[in-house]
């Protein structure tokens, strides 16, 4: 089968320039004219490879494309973005994207550049067993920035894969939502303040990953009414983060007058009649 990838071109110039730099290699791309027809491609079985051009890649909907992936789990995405900092490139990222493309470009391959997904590689290998005969406690306090948030991620979401979590766990799942947890609590809970702390501290075992997020804020009280999946708030600016949360772990609440969320993500999936009998979405 040729190498082709579908286009979904929101930003027209920046396309033009994007395909200017990918040669004879743009004629692998097959454009599509909305978000919707992504997803009717993703049910049919048919996408593999997603290009998106978008001015500024906080515009592109997290929920849309966690649906596109519900379809075609394999299907890889690349951004094509003017503007992108440092939160969306690690959200897209952990989302499945293999990168963000940023101009001004210089020459591209189209299949190199989903060829491109890094490696993990790893010294010592790693026992299947061990998880069941053991267990690890992590606590971290840091200052209200950002650039702390990956070093964490990348140690819980270590310590899952080394506690036989599920791929899209380790991947994905744990990495996001606690990504969200923590910028949650440095920007809206601590509200950027240096002199406040987030403190991050779990357990992860054979069976489960718990972990906590504490910050120094005023508290808040969660708006049970808004529902992100409205049409009517679809593209509201804020209130995604936690139903985000919500749907990528087991269970999350809230305690210390809201100022600490707490997340639960289970080894292995809990069965649906357990999860009916004790309430669970």
């Amino acid at each position: 089968m040729a190498f082709e990838a579908y286009l979904l071109a929101v930003d027209a110039e920046l396309t033009r320039e994007f395909e200017a730099a990918l040669g004879e290699s743009r004629e692998s791309l097959r454009r599509l004219d909305s978000a919707a027809q992504l997803l009717t491609q993703a049910a049919e079985g048919s996408l593999l490879r997603a290009v998106v051009a978008v001015d500024d890649a906080a515009r592109l909907d997290v929920v849309w494309w966690r649906a596109v992936r519900s379809r075609a789990p394999q299907a890889q995405l690349l951004v094509v973005a003017r503007h992108c900092d440092d939160e969306m490139w690690r959200r897209w990222t952990l989302l499945g994207g293999l990168g963000v493309l940023r101009p001004p470009f210089a020459a591209l391959d189209l299949e190199a550049e989903f060829a491109s997904e890094p490696a993990i590689t790893a010294m010592f290998r790693r026992h299947p067993r061990l998880g069941a005969h053991g267990k690890t406690m992590f606590r971290y306090t840091v200052p209200s920035d950002p650039q702390f948030i990956p070093g964490i991620v990348h140690v819980v979401a270590i310590l899952a894969m080394e506690f036989g979590f599920q791929v899209d766990d380790y991947a994905t799942s744990i990495p996001l939502a606690l990504d969200e947890a923590i910028s949650n609590a440095i920007k809206h809970g601590n509200k950027r303040d240096a002199k406040k702390r987030v403190e991050i501290e779990g357990q992860v075992d054979g069976e489960s990953l718990r972990v906590k997020v504490r910050d120094e804020g005023a508290g808040f009280e969660r708006d049970l009414s808004h529902d992100p999946l409205d049409p009517t708030n679809l593209l509201a600016p804020n209130g995604r983060g936690l139903f985000l949360i919500e749907s990528l772990m087991d269970d999350m609440k809230f305690t210390q007058d809201g100022r600490c969320i707490e997340m639960i993500k289970r080894a292995r999936p809990e069965p649906v009649a357990a999860k009916a009998a004790r309430g669970g979405r």
